[in-house]
């Protein structure tokens, strides 16, 4: 086998006494390239503990663990392969462990001594050594997400607005300053506390250095210098021409508009210089050369000072200037990011800050390092911290450049070898923190400092990750270590074709030029180690369709093509947001694709969470009465709109009151009288008990009393519904920590639906980010042309900017929201927002890059838009747009769309709820509801007895997965093998009981109950016809939505098709238990339908507003192999 191209710098890069920084772009075989190092340090270390490596996730850390010791395994147990790169690895590996049985290390038996953490994990093992000396007096609990906890502290801090001191004044000054808006004054310092770690410093030494404002200012003049140098020298090979041009326009105008901005280059006669007083110069030239928009001009007028003359001696005079410009122009417009430079120009906010500006900053530097004692006392009062203290714990640990701490001296003498992974997305606090520990280092002391990373790949700016110090680090090395740089340029991953396709693409797409200020990175092309194996391995995929429905069916179509005629090869569809598969998921849910995901389907925006959280809300705090409306409204309930209303408008009461008042229910409708008889006394009783029982035994019991179950149509949401209850179960609810809906939210926004436990592992469903590190051999890009996220309002802009330069300082520029009455707006802050703006759209860049550089085969970018109209500059697509608008193939939404999903849904005139009689069956003893009833109440006999089981409907759910697992699968591909079926399948259908919660004491009785419904249905003729998945717009587990007043109603149909006749099937399973002992088989018939006949009439209503064709309604049992036809 061949080696690859940059054989050589993996070989240096395997030196254990020299320090490395590598750049290695995706494909290049990172991870092995570490692995290769750490195996090499093992050789020649004394502890394994000496080598410290440092990741940015567990799945990386666990990854390269993994890896390390299979090496060790291998190198131990079999001969030594014939590849060159394993051939490497099981030397390097054999070393490592002739020096581990000459030191007796042990590591195979005890792999924990490789030191490979996360990089929060290792600050919170710094955090814990010292803790008294880092603020805690134990170590506390670490959260992902402190929202709550910020929304504490900022509380406290505002309590303190009537205070008669200095920080009372300022808070006012604050809320002055944002028009009296408490609330948007809250939600600001919120945001900001999240990121506290990078404005305190600074907001302390406002408060405490006199020059503060001089140095800000100073900051803002060598911006405005930078950027104009930068033009400067973009426009001097042109400068004769141009100052000429601009003199000649000065003088044209100077008469008619003396105020114009292009005045100012009246008797110029060279370039202006690269300074802010020369700036209304700079703005004249731009206002010549430049549209409003940033755009080269196309022409000039006499708005330029370019007029076509009125006589012939005029034109004679003027025609040969505007030839002059229009050609100046044309050669301007092909220098790269000149206009861009220039449009820039015009941003530039003065040197000097105005005295609110400055009145304001100074309000925050009191204002802020307060908020950040408030959150510090939060954080004791809880027991509970977030990521940003412990780093801030762990510098503190490690004591400060001149006095480092015993800890510090402890791990300088431990500690000889630091590898850290992916360095292009590390933060200023934890560039800090190595700093910290490479300390006092030098070249000879046989010490190394290896960082892997590639710019190119730096996505997560939005986690604070600042591309610039890698690029520095690259450059300058990391403290008192120097690097020395290595470039990797083999992918092992992709084949040629898209290598090369990535190659010209996005050599275009990335700057021209490196910029460690604003983290703009340089392409750097790779060598593709694999052969060219398709002529067309990348397609760009334009769809004129703005609903989004063409898009989704040319994914779909990809996907069952991808199946088709690559069955063992995998595919992923990935998306920079979630919204964007909106389309997509119904549309591989029709075509009966099943695919595996994580974290996709949010189940916040599922009806039945959102009335669980009211019936949470309303339990907790009877003067919640839009919750309790809520409530009133779920289809446990029901009550209609104008019920709701005489409810509402009784403000003497709650509604708690309200509905056990005669007075007040004598006032509602009949229906409404009914629904409340069953639901008040259930609520009021659940609302009584809220302060004696746990709350997620009150809210799940409460459900289940009120009907809950019965009344949810989402069968999906039910089986995730554990989620949900784990959260409410860890919320607190005491006198000592009262519960708090807010944070409830906060969570529950982070649940989603599981991953489908019978999805196709080929097919992988995920975010751009989550894909970083992964790789498929087919990768779909759909909604190219969606813009991000917008960017929202902070009460204060920063930016601290890393200089080129290696001696200089960075510099920081800041700046706090301006007035609303400020029409203008502030030139600081905007130019702030501006800069922010520009990286990020550089990070889109990168973005977009991770995403095509996941595929090994195949790659499909798709989007929808217009074949004239160029993209959003906030789209992915924007980003490569100019190289690919000529390879688009455009595609059009057929004149005829036949497909069921793509009809227009019609307003509806029914709403789902439990029927105004309906009662609660008999509750199961021993389980959950037996804890909401207790024992110890006087009115015990009033409630339900508990008597029923469970157990046959979670049979019957798990009998509805696998009769929709059969009909996916072929039911012609079962029935010769029925019991070898389901001897396979046995394991799937326990794993699916465990989750719907039926206990181990019932695992064999619903195992064999599922198991002889399935049996009986596939021995049954009716049954083969049914599941057949040959027949017309076959369907399975199929959704539907309609709209009734503006709500959308969702159901699942459990098996639909249409047959030959034309006629529509609508077909709900049923599994039942019989006992000819104690019925008639005919009578339970008789029975079913009656309670299911009105479901049934809702999904013939459904359809017939989607479709006009005669439609047919069954019922199927499973167990006793008999399709119902039910007459509607």
């Amino acid at each position: 086998m061949s080696q690859p191209a940059d054989i050589k710098a993996r070989l240096a890069a395997l030196d254990p006494a020299q320090s490395f920084a590598v750049t290695a772009p995706a494909g290049s075989g990172k991870t092995g390239l570490l692995t290769q190092r750490v195996l090499t340090l093992l050789g020649v270390v004394e502890k394994p503990e000496e080598i410290l490596c440092i990741t940015f996730t567990r799945k990386a850390a666990a990854e390269m663990r993994v890896r390390i010791l299979n090496a060790l395994r291998e190198a131990a147990t079999t001969s030594c392969p014939k590849d060159p790169y394993l051939a490497q690895t099981y030397q390097l590996a054999r070393q490592a462990l002739q020096k581990n049985a000459t030191m007796g290390w042990q590591l195979l038996e005890n792999g924990n001594r490789l030191r490979i953490q996360t990089i929060d994990g290792f600050c919170a093992q710094l955090a814990r050594q010292l803790p008294m000396l880092s603020g805690f007096g134990g170590m506390p609990d670490i959260v992902d997400s402190a929202q709550v906890l910020y929304e504490d502290a900022v509380k406290r801090l505002l309590a303190e607005l009537n205070s008669q001191d200095v920080i009372g004044d300022n808070i006012a000054l604050l809320l002055d300053h944002l028009d009296n808006r408490m609330d948007r004054l809250q939600g600001l310092l919120v945001s900001l506390l999240e990121r506290r770690d990078q404005w305190l410093q600074f907001m302390v030494a406002c408060h405490q250095d006199e020059q503060f404002q001089a140095k800000l200012e100073q900051a803002i003049y060598q911006v405005n210098c930078q950027l104009l140098l930068e033009v400067r020298e973009k426009l001097t090979p042109y400068g004769s021409d141009l100052v000429m041009l601009a003199d000649q326009a000065a003088q044209q105008l100077v008469s008619e508009e003396p105020d114009h901005t292009q005045v100012a280059c009246l008797g110029m006669v060279e370039l202006p210089k690269a300074e802010p007083s020369h700036l209304a110069q700079w703005l004249g030239l731009a206002d010549m050369l430049l549209t409003q928009k940033g755009q080269w001009r196309k022409s000039v007028t006499k708005k330029q000072g370019f007029p076509t003359g009125k006589t012939k001696a005029e034109k004679v005079q003027f025609e040969p200037l505007k030839q002059a410009v229009s050609a100046l122009l044309a050669t301007l417009s092909e220098q790269p990011g000149l206009a861009d430079a220039l449009q820039q120009v015009r941003s530039l906010p003065p040197v000097s800050y105005a005295p609110h500006q400055w009145q304001v900053i100074k309000a925050l530097s009191h204002v802020l390092p307060r908020l950040a004692g408030h959150l510090l006392l939060v954080f004791r009062d809880q027991g509970t911290v977030d990521h940003s203290q412990i780093t801030e714990a762990a510098l503190v640990a490690l004591g400060q450049d001149l006095t480092p701490s015993d800890l510090a001296l402890r791990l300088d003498y431990q500690i000889k070898h630091i590898l850290v992974d992916e360095f292009q997305d590390t933060s200023s606090p934890q560039f800090a923190l190595l700093e910290r520990l490479v300390q006092g280092w030098t070249a000879d002391d046989s010490r190394s400092l290896f960082i892997v990373g590639d710019g190119m790949q730096s996505c997560y700016g939005f986690r604070d990750a600042n591309v610039g110090l890698f690029l520095r680090a690259r450059r300058y090395g990391v403290g008192d270590v120097s690097l020395t740089p290595l470039q990797l340029t083999t992918n092992f991953r992709s084949q040629a074709g898209i290598i090369h396709w990535v190659n010209q693409v996005f050599k275009q797409a990335f700057p021209a030029q490196e910029n460690i200020p604003l983290g703009a990175v340089q392409y750097s092309a790779s060598a593709p180690f694999c052969p060219v194996l398709d002529e067309r391995p990348v397609l760009c995929m334009g769809c004129e369709d703005s609903s989004r429905q063409l898009e989704a069916q040319q994914v779909t179509q990809l996907v069952q093509k991808h199946l088709d005629e690559r069955p063992r090869e995998t595919i992923a569809i990935l998306v920079r947001n979630r919204s964007h598969l909106r389309t997509i998921i119904p549309s591989l849910q029709q075509a009966g694709i099943r695919w595996q995901a994580t974290d996709i389907d949010p189940l916040a925006s599922r009806p039945l969470i959102l009335d669980l959280l009211s019936l949470t809300r309303a339990l907790t705090n009877a003067a919640d009465k839009l919750a309790w409306l809520a409530v009133l409204r779920a289809p446990w309930c029901g009550l209609n709109q104008q019920d709701l209303e005489t409810i509402a408008q009784v403000a003497s009461k709650t509604v708690i009151q309200s509905i056990e008042s005669p007075d007040i229910i004598q006032r509602l409708s009949r229906d409404g009288v009914l629904r409340l008889q069953r639901v008040a006394p259930v609520l009021a009783k659940a609302y009584l008990q809220r302060q004696r029982k746990h709350l997620v035994t009150l809210v799940h019991g409460c459900w289940l009393a009120l009907g809950g179950p019965a009344a949810t149509l989402d069968l999906v949401t039910l089986n995730d519904l554990d989620a949900f209850w784990l959260v409410l179960d860890a919320m607190p609810s005491s006198a000592i920590k009262p519960f708090n809906h807010m944070e409830l939210e906060e969570k529950v926004v982070k649940l989603y639906a599981q991953a489908d436990p019978e999805g196709d592992p080929r097919v992988q469903i995920m975010t751009i980010h989550k894909a970083k590190g992964l790789e498929f051999d087919t990768v779909i890009l759909p909604g190219l042309e969606k813009r991000g996220q917008a960017d929202s309002s902070s009460l204060l802009l920063w930016q601290q900017r890393l200089s080129e330069d290696q001696q200089a300082a960075s510099s920081l520029l800041m700046s706090p929201l301006h007035r609303y009455e400020d029409e203008q707006g502030d030139k600081l802050y905007e130019f702030i927002r501006q800069q922010e703006q520009q990286k990020q759209r550089l990070e889109s860049i990168r973005v977009l890059y991770v995403a095509c550089t996941r595929a090994k085969k195949q790659l499909y970018l798709l989007f929808s838009g217009e074949q004239n109209k160029e993209p959003s500059k906030d789209a992915l697509l924007a980003c490569i747009w100019p190289a690919i608008r000529h390879q688009i193939q455009w595609q059009e939404l057929p004149v005829a769309n036949t497909a069921l999903a793509s009809k227009p849904i019609k307003s509806g005139q029914f709403l789902h709820r439990l029927p105004a009689d309906w009662t609660c069956p008999g509750l199961p003893r021993g389980q959950l509801l037996k804890a909401y009833r207790g024992e110890e109440y006087d009115d015990e006999e009033n409630l339900p007895e508990l008597n029923w089981d469970d157990v046959p409907r979670h049979v019957g759910t798990v009998v509805h997965r696998a009769l929709y697992h059969i009909t996916i699968t072929g039911i012609e591909k079962i029935t010769s093998q029925t019991k070898a079926y389901c001897d396979q399948r046995q394991a799937v259908w326990l794993q699916h009981l465990r989750q719907l919660g039926v206990g181990r004491e019932d695992y064999d009785r619903a195992l064999q109950s599922v198991r002889a419904a399935v049996t009986k249905t596939l021995q049954d003729s009716q049954a083969l016809w049914l599941l057949d998945h040959s027949l017309e717009d076959s369907q399975c587990e199929y959704p539907i939505t309609m709209q009734v007043r503006g709500k959308m109603l969702h159901y699942v149909v459990d098996r639909t098709f249409i047959d030959a006749a034309g006629t529509r099937w609508i077909v709900d399973y049923k599994t039942v238990e019989f006992d000819a002992r104690t019925g008639s088989l005919d009578n339970l018939i008789q029975q079913e339908i009656a309670e299911y006949k009105s479901q049934l009439q809702n999904y013939v209503q459904t359809f017939q507003l989607m479709e006009s064709r005669p439609t047919q309604s069954a019922l199927y049992f499973t167990n006793i192999s008999r399709l119902i036809k039910v007459s509607l």
